[in-house]
């Protein structure tokens, strides 16, 4: 019969994930070892190991933080045994208390939705879908600006992958009220966009975004932007409880009424 992990087994297994993401510079490759991870151990041993880098990650650990930003780009687009494995940390994260891995596994609707009539107002209707795609993965900068307001999330994923496109048209891009959680969603899927401060801000900001996503993001966000959301009254409830937790563990004291 197979014995449970002690301790010091527990912490070698901890210290082996960090070491693993760490050890490639990739951010696909990072995000292949946090999946194996979730692969290899049990779903109590994983959360347990997760819910161990949350402290350390808010108190400036870099390597601490930089393991939780492989999870948060594993949880951009799991799938298969991926997905499933993730199911199951996030029950047991809820059975055992792990209070901070439950906010950021938690994954309620946007808090505001656009219907399709209205998302379809934007963009230029005069082309097709695969022309927008083709001007989107382009060299033209005029273009670009004018794909900043195309409604479809297709157009959009080109479009943020595009190496022309700029921080502030992003900003932008993601500011935009109303809009698509679809649209918000591919931005953030490209990992030159999502390691960018301002613009992991603005989509937590933004009421037409994933919630899951928005919690996600507030794990990386500044005490300041912390603030702001937790505050915000056009903000989900849950997601403006996230930043009061995120805000207390960060700190160590209790958030302001």
């Amino acid at each position: 019969m197979t014995q449970p992990p002690r301790p010091d087994d527990d912490q070698y297994q901890l210290s082996t994930l960090i070491r693993r993401v760490l050890s490639v510079g990739d951010v696909g490759l990072r995000r292949r070892q946090m999946e194996r991870h979730l692969l290899t151990v049990d779903a109590a041993t994983a959360a347990a190991h997760l819910e161990a880098l949350f402290g350390p990650a808010l108190s400036g650990d870099f390597e601490a933080a930089e393991v939780l930003f492989a999870l948060f780009e594993t949880l951009l687009q799991p799938e298969g045994k991926v997905a499933l494995a993730l199911e199951a940390v996030q029950l047991e994260a809820r059975r055992s208390s792990c209070d901070a891995l439950g906010w950021f596994l938690l994954d309620p609707p946007p808090y505001r939705t656009i219907d399709l009539l209205r998302a379809k107002g934007g963009g230029d209707r005069s082309k097709s879908l695969g022309q927008r795609r083709t001007e989107a993965a382009g060299w033209n900068t005029a273009l670009l600006e004018k794909l900043l307001d195309d409604p479809d999330p297709m157009v959009i994923e080109r479009l943020a992958a595009n190496p022309r496109l700029t921080e502030r048209q992003v900003v932008t891009l993601v500011s935009t009220r109303p809009n698509r959680a679809e649209r918000l969603a591919a931005v953030m899927a490209v990992s030159r966009w999502n390691r960018k401060g301002e613009v992991r801000s603005s989509v937590a900001q933004n009421p037409y975004a994933p919630t899951g996503l928005a919690i996600r993001a507030l794990m990386f966000a500044s005490r300041g932007d912390l603030d702001r959301i937790r505050f915000a009254g056009d903000l989900h409830p849950l997601l403006r409880e996230a930043a009061a937790f995120f805000a207390t563990l960060r700190d160590g004291t209790a958030p302001a009424d």
